[in-house]
């Protein structure tokens, strides 16, 4: 009876995962133009297995005392945000449905699984799905845009800042709608099942980390099939984010054969320099081709950073409303119809300090409370937040699930730690 609840609770966790995944806000099937409905379809499909999954384990599972505190939490963070719109005068049904409901579902579903003792089999779970995704995408690529011996065809998609266009799509698996000069040469870029590179890459470096740091013995090939589609995506940040990864994985094994007295040099030190080298050109390259023009990642970055950050200035301790973002565009002097990449400042820009200080004291008492040691926060908790800096979807299911993790903490501990003691 035991294991039916665990392989119970391991498929609705995966259905949860690749629902959350293949609904992403840059999912390019969001983008087809028959498809509005079904994308909020299946986002109330979320929803409503992580209430079910997280109210039947609070429910099942647990004493009286941890039904108590998790209930308590619950109506602790929904209090606090229903007094925000009150004061601040935001009761649009904008807050209630982009940032509220989402997060207390990821609250829901995170007391859950620390009471079951399994956030750090779900996380493992997602980096399966991811790695699932990245082997299909690299084979997919690499038959179709480099060897041409897959099929294609065209797809319309339409974006509201731009007109309705073409992109190749194989077997609606893998999409080629971008391409990337390096060096002169221009190459198609692996977006995975999503419109951008970068959108794939903020999938792959986390995945990157569970597979280094979280699994108890990595896998060379999943390490190299994760690194390999990440360099196909041409997104700088994936790549270095990746590197810093790697780097830390490695500073961190090597603190701990230096403790176990294991004082042999290893070899492999010396491929690094070349490595940094090489990959560093290739960065630099990348870097400098992103922000020769207006649209660039850089400028359009820097450029809603400033807007973000004066829009908030004018509107500190409440913000200007998750209502009225076309207030933070007024400040922007590039492509106003573009998405805000300016994520955790975004948060302050509109809901204040009053929400503000819940998002980062979330995101601050998760890499607190949830990663061990000082490599693991800087690995994933340091790169969250730079990621945060650099997002436009500060509310998307997969930051509003650290949020609330950090949440939990707020009346005790529990069982939180995604990384080994």
């Amino acid at each position: 009876m035991k294991i039916k609840v665990v392989r119970i609770r391991s498929l609705l966790e995966y259905a949860i995962i690749f629902l959350y995944v293949i609904s992403s806000t840059m999912a390019v099937w969001r983008y087809v133009p028959e498809n509005s409905k079904t994308a909020n379809m299946i986002t109330y499909m979320i929803y409503l297995l992580v209430a079910v999954y997280g109210i039947a384990n609070i429910v099942i599972g647990g004493s009286g005392e941890i039904k108590k505190r998790d209930i308590t939490l619950v109506a602790l963070v929904l209090s606090y945000n229903i007094l925000y719109s009150i004061i601040s005068r935001d009761t649009s049904s904008i807050f209630y449905m982009w940032m509220l409901l989402p997060l207390i579902i990821m609250l829901i579903l995170c007391c859950s699984l620390k009471n079951c003792g399994r956030l750090k089999q779900f996380v493992m779970e997602f980096e399966t799905i991811i790695l699932v995704l990245a082997i299909i995408s690299c084979i997919l690529y690499f038959g179709g845009e480099i060897f041409h011996i897959l099929p294609y065809k065209m797809i319309a998609v339409t974006r509201g800042e731009m007109a309705t266009y073409s992109i190749k799509s194989y077997f609606g698996l893998t999409y080629i709608g971008q391409s990337q000069t390096v060096f002169g040469i221009t190459f198609a870029r692996n977006t995975g099942i999503f419109l951008e590179g970068p959108s794939w890459g903020s999938f792959l470096w986390p995945a990157f980390f569970v597979e280094l740091f979280v699994k108890e013995k990595p896998s060379k090939f999943n390490v190299i099939a994760l690194s390999v589609t990440a360099i196909t995506t041409f997104s700088a940040k994936a790549i270095i984010f990746m590197m810093i990864i790697a780097g830390l994985k490695y500073i961190s094994d090597s603190v701990i054969k230096t403790h176990e007295g294991d004082t042999k040099f290893n070899y492999k030190v010396l491929i690094w320099p070349f490595l940094i080298c090489v990959i560093s050109i290739i960065v630099f390259n990348l870097l400098t081709s992103k922000s020769t023009f207006e649209g660039g990642s850089i400028v359009a970055r820097l450029d809603d950073t400033v807007a973000t950050f004066a829009a908030w200035k004018n509107n500190v301790l409440f913000g200007c409303g998750f209502y009225n973002e076309s207030y933070i565009r007024s400040f922007m002097t590039g492509n106003t119809l573009r998405g805000n990449t300016a994520g955790l400042l975004k948060v302050f820009a509109l809901g204040g300090i009053f929400i503000g200080i819940e998002y980062l004291g979330g995101i601050i008492l998760f890499i607190k409370n949830s990663l061990n040691s000082v490599c693991e926060k800087i690995a994933f908790g340091g790169l969250f937040i730079i990621n945060l800096f650099l997002s436009s979807t500060f509310n998307s299911l997969f930051s509003l699930f650290f949020v609330a993790l950090g949440l939990t903490y707020i009346l005790g501990k529990g069982n939180g730690c995604i990384t080994d003691e």
